[in-house]
């Protein structure tokens, strides 16, 4: 089987998963009182990220020639269930902003190797969709509709969010050599880590400081 196509397919199921995420964010949104922006942000995500698993199929067909079955998504496990009922769809909703500020930064150096016109454009418009996607926690939280209460509980909280996020990030499969495929859009490892120390570091931290979020716990 060929290794690039066996970790698109990996990635189709990644997406899975975060569609299913976003599913359950959307649902949760009534309890934010959000602006009709974050709204349709959360919707866009939700289409977005089912559009996500099939273009990663279709990545994985250009490598070996077979469009393969939807896989599953990825299991997960919900790292907030044990926080107040009133408090886990905001806490979800930020997980969610980490991840995909994350997924953005690191889809750009993701690119830089490509050769391939069409696979350019794919990453291209993938990354347009992270920011987007991103833009919902950051919204929210820019909004009124986050008190102060909030704003301390995610300090709180961030820790546990930005681990989740930096687990998953840093797991490779086992097909995902250390040098990686950079020319089929798949970075070394190294690259990868340092992407996610970027997005961390310029974006993510940054983006809670800025709006009132305590950052001082956070150890990485």
């Amino acid at each position: 089987m060929h290794p690039v196509a066996t970790i698109w397919r990996s990635r189709a199921a990644a997406e899975g998963s975060v569609h299913a995420y976003a599913v359950r964010i959307q649902r949760d949104l009534a309890a934010l009182d959000p602006s009709q922006a974050v709204v349709d942000l959360a919707a866009r995500m939700v289409d977005d990220e089912a559009r996500h698993v099939e273009v990663c199929l279709d990545v994985a067909a250009r490598f070996d020639g077979q469009r393969g079955a939807r896989p599953a998504p990825r299991g997960g496990v919900d790292l907030v269930d044990d926080a107040p009922a009133a408090l886990q769809p905001l806490l979800r909703l930020f997980g969610s902003c980490i991840g995909e500020s994350i997924a953005a930064v690191w889809i750009d150096r993701s690119a830089a190797d490509v050769r391939a016109p069409w696979l350019r454009e794919v990453l291209r418009a993938h990354l347009a969709d992270e920011v987007h996607h991103a833009r919902i926690g950051w919204a929210h939280l820019a909004s009124n509709r986050v008190s102060e209460d909030d704003r301390e509980e995610l300090g709180a909280w961030l820790p546990r969010l930005l681990d989740a996020s930096l687990t998953a990030w840093r797991w490779f499969p086992d097909v995902w050599p250390a040098d990686g495929f950079p020319e089929e859009g798949l970075p070394s490892h190294a690259v990868t880590f340092a992407a996610i120390d970027e997005a961390v570091d310029e974006v993510v931290l940054p983006g809670f400081a800025r709006y009132g979020v305590a950052i001082d716990g956070v150890v990485r």
